[in-house]
């Protein structure tokens, strides 16, 4: 069962999806200059909403990233080390981030609504 399919099966709001994806298109608008910037932003708001969709989003992301990105030497790390170490800047780390959320989502069976 796909992340898109569980979430359908718990009265899925495709606001929190696309909240993150709002954030992750105007990142100044919400004074995120780098990728552990976007972390702690969600961080936070998944503690303050208690948000489980948003927190499975992330599990099932970092999942993603640790399966087709990490070498093995580099699993144990948290994502936005992962992406950090593949960019050259903070700019350049905020553009992996969107390509390989929207890399996420078009990988999962269901995402046609996003």
């Amino acid at each position: 069962m796909s992340f898109f399919q569980i979430m359908e099966n718990n009265d899925f709001k495709i606001e929190n999806i696309n909240l993150i994806l709002y954030v992750l298109e105007r990142p100044s608008l919400f004074s995120i200059q780098k990728v552990e910037d976007f972390y702690i932003f969600f961080k936070g708001y998944i503690i303050a909403k208690e948000d489980s969709i948003v927190r499975d989003f992330f599990d099932n992301f970092y999942f993603f990233v640790k399966s087709n990105y990490a070498e093995k030497c580099i699993k144990k790390y948290d994502c936005e080390r992962i992406i950090r170490l593949y960019s050259s800047d903070d700019f350049h780390s905020l553009e992996l981030l969107n390509l390989w959320i929207h890399e996420f989502i078009r990988k999962q069976p269901d995402s046609d609504d996003l």
